[in-house]
């Protein structure tokens, strides 16, 4: 479901942004062809400049698959202009266009920075063969650093006061965290490094303190407060008699006050007038902050202070004046430092000295590897291109245009690049040209600075002013960078129109103007109908309004309401039932869609629905839901890969062969589908011995000691005990032996999660060979890597299936930027937004960025005065808290925006709210908070959407019409779920889950591809049946070709072969003979040799063994395993191996013969996803032949229409 369609007509919006020889800046608002306008502009500039080629032409995007997405559009549209030459020298022009393209400059910035620091490796200070880290390999690079730093210097003296106030575990964290933080860290480290504590402690008075000296001053002096405190001040001279605790804590406070202040105002010191307005406040403030109201709350009883009962009487008289008079500085005294920042201020310095050293230490790793991190790539470019002009100036000349995707969620730094390449600063940039949509700047968190965008319009439209072009020949608009994109054509009118109503709200200023982070609404018209039929379809909007307490829930609904049994447990746990519910009803009387791939208007499915989540904190409640109602869904990206029973079980086992002495690892391997033994088997068997291990090595249960045997050989090869002759396999081949052995995959793929968990263990067999390739020998060495990637990312989302993604989607709303679905659900609308943005997961470090006024700050929480064991944050946190918030608060109505966007049909938003029945039974809303204080996106929609009235209607009603400006919603209650799932069809799709499926409802239709080809060959006019290879004494042909595969797939060693298609052969129950041994190594070499000069001529983007899909056909499957799957920019290329004898035949009659297998395929890969075309290529091993086959994107159908006769035939 990509963003836009293919075959939009431009707009005269559109059109205006093709304008050259001046610099452009647009906005696109959400599904209005931004990447049709950045293709279309890209292929004029080579239209109106014969001269220029791809490498002519730099554009940035955001992400690969952008990269990629734009190729193929500018391909296409080049193939257009091949259709339409009108002469040779034309055809040659974009035949030359053509060939040129894949060396064009497309790429998102950290790969364009490393082409060209690559390409100018002489000059440029990097090594020749330098390497790039993504951002996982950076990571677990800068954790590995800390944690060896920390070990070295762990009683250095800054690195011993961290880890007292820390522990060690969380000042990994912090120091990891700030190398992740760059280049927003070393900016502070760079301010701070050779600072000493008064520095810090200046900077909290003069920049991060709000409270006013003068008014300081007023307070304290205008109505005589020291006066009066003195009169209390020195009157006990044996405290030890006062039994009041906190009033005697008072008493020493305004003491103190009234000691340090003096008489005339004139000559008081202004910082001791800020910090007697804290402590007289802290003297009066309660324990969860805020003042009392009185004395009375401060104080004890008056016989608490036996003899000094008049001073009581006094101090109660001072404490009413002080909460009076501190009262109005309420706000500012948070930000006044205290003996709190005092204290912090040698944490943080020696936080800033600390980092320094790991820092160092970092960047000595990467210089040894001849490596650089993201933010290195960035930087050195810069770095490069400021201190070589000559360089900047010949990129400039070879670079004639600059496109910038997704503008908004770049920084300053990459704008800085875009100006070196182009001459914004010397005023002769010509063709810079940036389209972005601040309403969609939702990256806040990876560095990107929605600000950028606004700086970046205003100095084009200088330079555009300077060179006498800040206009757009024959157009109305203002000027080249004010241009907008306005016209929608995804959304339908009836969930735009409410869209923009509720946005221009939304998208106020907080103040009386937009400051530069906050995103202006713009009104969006709907243009689907231009490139799309939807005559007869109509759009809705509903809030699903939910209860968050179980009481409430109960009182309206019942005991037995889904929504009141899971309020019991959790208010997210009654949203998720109540969405869930609904979504029952939804599909049990559908609306009408129209389907993505075809056009057509139908029923929608579970898999036109997507739920768009801000946090995947509660996805397991979701999922759990969807699945009480046999809703299908699919996870997209997933959580909790280690986590995962497979995954889990090869773990263990590894933990096993470096310790089997571990009793608990070595028990899970045994009852996991590694072996597979029950625990009634088990448990006798180990009851009465010392150890698992030494129960396996004694047992006299055959299956037992077979197991032990395994294990035995396994550690034996892993190196793990003493090696045998046979040498040490690397941790990739030993996993692979033991996948082999157990039979590993066929047990896995049995389970209910069959194909997530094949899927899964692929994925941690491909991490593993990346271990092991990085020189990762030892069973320990493994299993820090695997625990240090599980720490580092616990979340880590289980391997993508994306040829059988089904049901309903779940997915973050960031991972769904740039798509769209019939029917988006948002909910988690009534959560905390949980504001704040830390180095650590406690929120004790946090980085300020530097303003013109003021220094960039570190925050560092510090020992509370009062208790040494406490950390507490400081005024310089609340300081940086006040610096974010706003721009965080802007940001999170843009994720709501970027939500709600990704509609194309029908809109769901889905919320709790505090819902109150007085007595009269009156249902009223609590009141949401102020706008400008907004800390849930319910406090934004409830005054704009909901209300009492409307409430009432739809609880007692069942749902509820409301209107906002011109645009109306629908207010729905939480239904009970219905049984919606009652077609026959349907059962295909159903969740992946242990219930099991009605047994009246009979399953679709599944066939292997396989058999398709026998089915097909066995009705053939002829009835030939092709045989793979002729039998023998020794092989078959099927495991012939089996052995031939599996090489192909692991690529084990060439000295290996033999010993393994012996060891694949015998796991069969065959042996094999010389002749097939040499047979064997003949055609898998043949085969390895072909995909490595395919491989060698490609573009790749991922490659796949052993790729399982589906294709789907009038509810029916054909399944089937593609022997190597080659993913490049342009198309999907199968790969088969086929080791027929071609003695008697042709491989043209074969290539005949496979191809329903093929078909089948095709139709797969071309239904995930339509971006790609599809080849295959046949292999066929004996003569080392290719035949091929070639499928467009517009083949779907006929390739539907070849196949149904086909699968007529299997029975």
């Amino acid at each position: 479901m990509t963003e836009e369609s293919e075959d939009i007509q431009l707009t005269e919006e559109q059109e205006d942004a093709l304008v050259q020889g001046r610099n452009v800046a647009i906005t696109a608002g959400a599904g209005t062809g931004k990447t049709t306008t950045l293709t279309e502009r890209y292929v004029t500039i080579l239209a109106e400049n014969p001269s220029l080629t791809p490498e002519n032409i730099v554009t940035i995007t955001f992400t690969r698959k952008a990269a990629a997405e734009l190729t193929e559009r500018v391909r296409e549209e080049v193939y257009d202009r091949l259709e339409a030459a009108d002469s040779p020298a034309a055809y040659q022009r974009w035949r030359n266009v053509l060939d040129d393209l894949e060396d064009g400059y497309v790429h998102t910035i950290h790969a364009f920075c490393t082409r060209l620091l690559r390409e100018r490796a002489v000059e440029a200070p990097v090594s020749l063969g330098f390497d790039v880290l993504d951002e996982d390999g950076a990571a677990t690079l800068q954790r590995e650093v800390v944690t060896e730093f920390l070990e070295r210097h762990q009683d250095d003296d800054d690195v011993a006061l961290l880890a007292q106030l820390w522990g060690r575990d969380q000042l990994v964290d912090v120091l990891t965290g700030l190398l992740g933080e760059r280049p927003q860290s070393e900016a502070v480290l760079e301010e701070w490094r050779d600072a000493e504590v008064d520095d810090y402690v200046d900077i909290c008075w003069e920049v991060v303190c709000d409270l006013d000296v003068a008014d300081a001053r007023q307070t304290l002096y205008a109505d005589g407060l020291p006066d009066q405190l003195r009169t209390i001040a020195g009157r006990v001279d044996h405290e030890g008699a006062i039994a009041d605790a906190d009033g005697l804590r008072a008493y020493r406070t305004f003491s103190e006050v009234a000691t340090t202040l003096p008489d005339d105002p004139e000559e008081s010191d202004p910082r001791d007038c800020q910090r007697a307005i804290l402590d007289l406040y802290e003297a009066c403030e309660k324990k969860n902050g805020g003042l009392y109201s009185s004395s009375g709350y401060v104080v004890g009883d008056r016989d608490d202070w036996g003899e000094y009962g008049d001073v009581y009487d006094d101090l109660k008289d001072a404490i009413d004046t002080v909460i009076d008079a501190v009262e109005p500085h309420e706000d500012a005294v948070e930000t006044t430092p205290g003996e709190l920042e005092a204290n912090s201020a040698h944490y943080a310095l020696a936080l800033i000295r600390v980092f320094d050293d790991v820092l160092a230490a970092y960047t000595a790793e990467k210089d040894r590897r001849d490596t650089l991190d993201f933010p290195d790539v960035i930087e050195t470019t810069l770095e490069f291109l400021r201190a070589n002009d000559a360089v900047t100036e010949r990129l400039r000349e070879q670079y004639a245009a600059v496109m910038v995707d997704e503008f908004q969620d770049t920084d300053p730094r990459q704008w800085e690049l875009v100006k070196l390449l182009t001459g914004v600063d010397e005023q002769t940039a010509s063709n810079v040209f940036l389209v972005g949509d601040e309403k969609q700047s939702i990256y806040g968190f990876r560095g990107a600075d929605v600000t950028t965008f606004g700086a970046a319009r205003a100095e084009l439209q200088a330079v555009n002013e300077a060179r006498g072009v800040d206009h757009v020949p024959g157009s109305d608009a203002e000027s080249p960078t004010t241009l907008e994109l306005s016209g929608n054509f995804r959304t339908l009118d009836e969930p735009l129109s409410f869209l923009n109503e509720l946005f221009d709200h939304l998208f106020q200023p907080e103040g009386d103007d937009h400051l530069p982070f906050e995103a202006p609404p713009q009104d969006l018209t709907t243009e689907r109908d231009q490139v799309e039929d939807i005559e007869g379809l109509t759009g809705s909007v509903e809030y699903l309004a939910v209860p968050d307490d179980a009481e409430t829930a109960a009182e309206l609904f019942g005991d037995d309401h889904p929504v009141a049994e899971g309020a019991l447990d959790h208010t997210i746990e009654a949203e998720a039932q109540a969405l869930a519910a609904r979504l029952t009803h939804l599909f049990d009387e559908p609306p009408q869609v129209q389907d993505p791939d075809t056009g057509a208007h139908r029923d929608a499915t579970p898999d036109d629905t997507a739920i768009l989540l801000r946090r995947r904190t509660h996805l397991d409640r979701y999922q759990r839901a969807l699945e009480e109602y046999d809703i299908p869904y699919t996870v997209v990206g997933g959580v909790g890969f280690y986590d995962t029973p497979e995954v889990q079980a090869l773990t263990n086992l590894l933990r096993v062969l470096g310790d089997p002495q571990d009793d608990v690892s070595l028990y899970g391997v045994l009852r996991s589908p590694l072996f597979g033994f029950a625990d009634d088997r088990l448990a006798p068997a180990v009851a009465e011995a010392d150890s698992v291990w030494g129960a396996l090595a004694e047992t006299d249960d055959p299956q037992l000691a077979d197991a032990f045997d395994l294990l035995t050989t396994w550690r034996t090869l892993s190196g793990c005990a003493t090696p045998s002759e046979d040498g040490v396999l690397p941790w990739n081949r030993l996993l692979s032996r033991v996948i082999d052995d157990t039979g590993y995959l066929a047990s896995v793929s049995a389970d209910e999660r069959g194909r997530q968990a094949v899927a899964n263990v692929e994925k941690f067999r491909d991490q593993v060979r990346t271990w092991s390739e990085n020189g990762v020998h030892t069973a320990a060495g493994l299993l820090h890597r695997i625990d240090r990637q599980a720490e580092i990312d616990p979340r880590e989302g289980e391997a993508d299936i994306p040829g059988d993604a089904e049901g309903v989607r779940i997915m973050t709303i960031h991972s769904a930027k740039g798509l769209e679905f019939p029917i988006v659900t948002v909910p988690d609308l009534g959560s905390d937004l949980n504001f704040g943005r830390s180095v650590d997961d406690h929120g004790y470090v946090q980085l300020v960025d530097g303003t013109g006024d003021a220094p960039p700050l570190p925050a560092v929480g510090g020992p509370n005065p009062n208790d040494a064991f406490s950390i507490e944050k400081t005024a310089v946190h609340e300081y940086a808290n006040r610096q974010s918030l706003p721009q965080e608060r802007a940001e999170s109505k843009r994720l709501l925006y970027v939500a709600c966007t990704r509609t194309r049909d029908h809109l769901l938003l889905c919320g709790t709210h505090k819902i109150d029945v007085d007595e009269s039974d009156t249902i009223q809303l609590d009141e949401p908070a102020a706008f400008d204080e907004a800390d849930r996106w319910r406090d934004w929609l409830q005054p704009a959407l909901l209300d009492g009235t409307l409430l009432t209607r739809a609880i007692r009603e069942g749902r509820a019409r409301g209107e906002i400006g011109e645009a109306s919603y629908t207010i729905q209650s939480p239904p009970r779920p219905v049984d919606w799932n009652t077609d026959d069809d349907a059962v295909d799709s159903a969740p992946k889950i242990s219930i099991p499926e009605p047994p009246s409802l009979a399953p679709a239709k599944r066939i292997a591809a396989t058999t398709l080809v026998n089915a097909v060959a066995d009705a053939s006019s002829d009835g030939h049946s092709y045989s793979q290879r002729e039998e023998s004494v020794g092989l078959s042909p099927t495991t012939f070709g089996t052995v031939v595969h599996r090489i192909n797939e692991l690529r084990p060693p060439r000295d290996e072969w033999t010993a393994l298609i012996r060891r694949l052969s015998r796991m069969n129950g065959e042996e094999p003979t010389e002749s097939d041994l040499h047979d064997a190594v003949e055609h898998a070499a043949n085969a390895v040799e072909f995909v490595n000069q395919v491989e060698a001529n490609a573009q790749l983007q991922a490659v796949y063994d052993e790729y399982s899909v589906v294709a789907r056909i009038d509810g029916s499957r054909i399944v089937g395993d593609i022997d190597r799957l080659l993913v490049t920019p342009e198309a999907y290329h199968i790969i088969d191996y086929k080791t027929n004898d071609l003695s008697s035949t042709t491989s043209t009659e074969l290539a005949e013969h496979y191809r329903p297998q093929m078909l089948a395929y095709a139709l797969a890969l071309l239904q995930h996803d339509q971006s790609r075309d599809v080849r295959a290529s046949l292999r066929f091993t004996d003569a080392g032949v290719e035949e091929r086959f070639n499928w467009g994107l517009d083949q779907m159908a006929d390739i539907q229409s070849e196949l149904r006769p086909m699968m007529d035939l299997v029975e």
